[in-house]
């Protein structure tokens, strides 16, 4: 009597999600953002940034602290906006599967936010794009990849040395380019360093049978939602504490006269 084979195991790959739907909706949001500044007088014009949100801190340390949030929808120039929209397309939509719709957006607002934080305890100028939040993405990847090094092996120290050739690369780039909101990039990268030490998925192998194995988070977000709701507290008391540390230029009241004086468009 002939033994029956028997059959392989059953392998399961990462991400384990398929839907991305949050990253597309995004990229459609920047990009109706952008078509509405090129009507109202183009992205590169500051009158028209300013009167669309971007971080502008005079403004902010009248109270608009929502101008720490609006930005994150913003670009300023054709390239900008092609170059942010094609990492949210690539990276975005990987960190969203891996980490989960919910946990990819409260990532993408609060690294996005604190990068513009960040941009508005140094920089005086006006900003505005979804650079911090992307940057906060790959900090939040790279996170995933090492509470994870266990289960991903050589694929996963590959990938975390690729992140960090990225993140070099980026950095120096963003040093040595003039007019380019590095400590956006940083805040942004920072911040998801740490909140992604917090929310990622931490994945272990459970056995059914011989031939077949299961992949579970152990660390689900439902169970990091204080965290989540900690952040945000700890957030808005520190905004307006931060505010008033905000560099700001006579060049910029006088800005603002002419802005509210021009009309728009």
């Amino acid at each position: 009597m002939t033994q029956q084979a028997s059959p392989p195991p059953r392998l399961v790959a990462l991400p384990l999600g398929s839907s991305a739907y949050v990253a597309s909706l995004l990229i459609a949001l920047n990009i109706s953002m952008f078509l509405l500044e090129t009507l109202a007088g183009g992205s590169q014009n500051p009158c028209t940034l300013i009167r669309f949100g971007a971080k502008f801190n005079v403004l902010i340390q009248q109270g608009q602290y929502w101008r720490l949030v609006t930005p994150i929808f913003l670009h300023i120039g054709l390239s900008h906006l092609l170059f942010n929209q094609y990492a949210l397309w690539i990276l975005g939509r990987e960190v969203e599967q891996l980490f989960g719709s919910a946990r990819f957006a409260v990532l993408y607002l609060l690294t996005g936010m604190w990068g513009n934080v960040t941009s508005m305890l140094f920089v005086d100028a006006i900003s505005a794009g979804a650079s911090g939040a992307i940057f906060g993405l790959v900090g939040a990847q790279l996170t995933f990849l090492w509470v994870n090094r266990h289960v991903l092996g050589e694929i996963g120290r590959q990938q975390r040395l690729n992140l960090l050739g990225i993140i070099g690369l980026n950095l120096i780039f963003g040093v040595t380019v003039p007019g380019i909101d590095n400590w956006n990039h940083m805040g942004g990268l920072a911040s998801g360093l740490l909140l992604g030490a917090v929310l990622a998925p931490r994945y272990a192998t459970g056995v059914v049978t011989p031939f077949h194995v299961v992949i579970v988070d152990t660390n689900p977000l439902r169970e990091r939602l204080w965290f989540v709701a900690g952040v945000i507290a700890l957030t808005v008391a520190l905004v307006p504490l931060l505010a008033g540390f905000a560099p700001t230029s006579p060049r910029d009241g006088l800005l603002l006269s002419f802005c509210v004086s021009r009309p728009a468009g």
